[in-house]
């Protein structure tokens, strides 16, 4: 199993896919930065599972807005992943 991260920039309002992280390397938290961010730029990210076979594309989840700093500054976007596994 894996995780597509997209983002949008929301004026543009394109989305693309901006990495994947697989959960083999996860545990019960994953942690994903999103790098080389327009400044003074707002963006929304949100997160799709995915496992092998076929519809294995979730449907992305809701949208979680952020905006980088004003130019000058070191613009990148970090985020967890918390997972709750059960026994079940």
């Amino acid at each position: 199993m894996w995780y597509s991260i997209w983002l949008n920039t929301i004026d543009q309002g394109k989305e693309e896919k901006a990495g994947i992280v697989t959960h083999f390397n996860c545990g019960k938290v994953c942690n994903f930065t999103i790098e080389e961010l327009e400044p003074n730029t707002e963006y929304g990210v949100r997160i799709s599972t995915r496992r092998d076979g076929e519809g294995g594309e979730g449907i992305p989840g809701p949208v979680r807005l952020f905006k980088t700093l004003c130019a000058g500054m070191k613009n990148f976007f970090f985020f967890s992943l918390c997972f709750f596994l059960s026994d079940e």
